[in-house]
């Protein structure tokens, strides 16, 4: 079994994580590739992000996707979700929707 960690961690707290990941996945014997794009110039510089990371990440079988929360920033308009510019993050069912 093959894992992918795609992640984007520029306090690296969530570099943390996935590295915490990644030694869990590793000792149950699953190959893991970790593609941190925090700084990547290449990938910050195509317009065509999709295309980088078809190139960049090998064949899984689990993908998991890290990034940082900055819910300091995001004020409460109601009882079950949170907006700012347009971002919204629904607690109970964790959509994400960005516009």
């Amino acid at each position: 079994m093959k894992a992918s960690i795609i992640e984007f961690s520029p306090l690296g707290n969530t570099n943390h994580v996935s590295e915490l990941i990644k030694a869990a996945l590793e000792q149950n014997n699953i190959s893991v590739q970790l593609v941190n794009i925090t700084g990547n110039e290449k990938y910050f510089s195509t317009n065509n992000k999709r295309n980088f990371l078809q190139e960049t990440i090998g064949e899984h079988d689990i993908l998991f996707i890290g990034s940082p929360s900055y819910f300091v920033y995001i004020k409460k308009v109601d009882d079950k979700s949170y907006k700012y510019k347009n971002f919204y993050i629904i607690n109970e069912i964790n959509i994400i929707n960005i516009k």
